[in-house]
């Protein structure tokens, strides 16, 4: 029964779903770690 259930039930948007939640944090990552790789230089400047 619940496979029928299963069967009948459209998952696309729940895969759209992690699709964007995945985009979203791969953004966030990127941007955490462009940011420390910027105060990492500015650091490096200052100590010349």
């Amino acid at each position: 029964m619940l496979s029928t259930i299963l069967a009948e039930l459209s998952l696309q948007p729940i895969a759209g779903l992690g699709a964007a939640l995945g985009a979203a944090l791969a953004a966030i990552a990127a941007g955490i770690g462009i940011g420390k790789i910027g105060s990492s230089a500015m650091e490096a400047i200052a100590r010349q």
